[in-house]
């Protein structure tokens, strides 16, 4: 699957008893968490080349896949349910990937 050769470009890849499936939500936010943990140590470490690799591949990562899912994902969690605490996570999950495409310049961009 392209996400896991993504993973795998970044240095990753998934432990071999995971159940979960490559493109899972909670596997891709924890990617963009890492892929952002990776940059900001490379600003605090006053590598800009690291910096600007990190950033780039948060860029392509959330245009080439999580751009392309969130919405409708967030979409049927609110025609699915009326549950308090699923419709906050789809507000809150809506908000960060938006809030993301927005600092990487993608905003133009709609899922």
């Amino acid at each position: 699957m392209a996400v896991n050769r993504f993973y795998e470009g970044s240095g990753l890849s998934l432990d071999g008893d995971s159940t979960e499936i490559p493109d899972h939500m909670a596997i891709e936010l924890e990617f963009m968490s890492y892929l952002l943990q990776r940059a900001m140590r490379a600003e605090e470490e006053g590598d800009t080349a690291a910096y600007s690799f990190w950033v780039e591949k948060r860029r392509t990562f959330l245009d080439a896949f999580l751009s392309r899912w969130y919405g409708e994902f967030c979409g049927n969690i609110r025609n699915g349910t009326d549950d308090r605490f699923y419709l906050a996570f789809a507000d809150c999950l809506e908000g960060v990937v938006k809030r993301d495409m927005e600092v990487l310049s993608l905003a133009g961009k709609t899922a």
